[in-house]
């Protein structure tokens, strides 16, 4: 088994992602909490202060212990994803993050040779067909969560192999198919349902995957483990979408993020600063 990749974003990240959504600048910030400017712009650079922390958490509309235990290195989710369902991790550097990875994940119901769903396209062809080796990829399906570059990558390598390929409505993408809420696919036994989850990006989609021992949520960039996607446009209410979308689903919900390690429903509705 493959290590999982890394937590994506650490303590002042979240606060970075907050105080943008927010619209709110350093000053304000500083004066809203109590604090000078400099203890201010010490904490958003990642000089943790637990007193700080839980000065600043409020006016950002998160949860002081969460962020207190994700600055001192709190344990991740210890998650198994279901027989059939595997995470593909690839670099994507970019300039100020050289070790930014990007998740895209494999979806093949077990005994079923010719039901096999790709989640996003930050893995090559060789990555994803290495993994399900006993599938034609003619019979494949591509789903795009969001059309950001890191998503895409190899998607003319993988487009040029698969049978269908599929992407928000709201995001339309070369000749992929749209899909808008609640579309529904057969994958076999197994069904995915599109979520719209925007916020991210413009169309961005969530899919929920039905009849493996677990359910799970691809969320794309909407939600992390620990944090959320950076919030292109309208933060409250992608915030309000995810808590409705992804947090209303069952507990033993399984999140797969596009960055970052896999997580649950609970685990985020209990740790995540923004939503606990």
């Amino acid at each position: 088994m493959n290590p999982l990749p890394p937590i994506e974003d650490e303590y002042h990240d979240v606060l970075g992602k907050a105080m943008r959504g927010l619209d709110m600048n350093t000053s304000e910030l500083a004066d809203a909490a109590g604090m000078t400017t400099v203890e201010c712009e010490a904490l958003l650079s990642g000089d943790f202060s637990e007193e700080g922390t839980r000065s600043i958490a409020p006016v950002l509309g998160l949860n002081p212990n969460c962020l207190v235990n994700l600055a001192r290195g709190a344990a991740e989710p210890e998650t198994t994803l279901p027989e059939g369902v595997k995470l593909h991790n690839a670099p994507f550097p970019v300039p100020g993050y050289a070790a930014m990875t990007v998740n895209s994940y494999s979806i093949h119901p077990p005994g079923d040779p010719a039901s096999v769903a790709l989640i996003d396209a930050g893995s090559g062809f060789e990555s994803l067909s290495n993994a399900n080796h006993c599938a034609a990829s003619s019979a494949w399906k591509l789903f795009l969560t969001h059309t950001h570059p890191d998503h895409v990558v190899h998607y003319d390598q993988l487009a040029q192999k698969t049978a269908n390929n599929y992407a928000p409505a709201a995001e339309p993408y070369e000749a992929a198919l749209p899909v808008r809420e609640g579309d529904h696919f057969e994958l076999g036994s197994w069904h995915l349902t599109a979520i719209e989850t925007p916020g991210h990006s413009p169309g961005g989609t969530s899919y929920l995957l039905e009849g493996a021992s677990q359910p799970v949520v691809f969320a794309g960039d909407a939600l992390f483990c620990g944090s959320i996607g950076k919030v292109n446009s309208g933060y409250k209410s992608a915030l309000d979408l995810i808590r409705e979308k992804i947090l209303g689903l069952p507990d033993n919900t399984i999140v797969c993020p596009g960055h970052g390690p896999p997580t649950t429903v609970a685990f985020e509705k209990e740790r995540n600063p923004f939503f606990a």
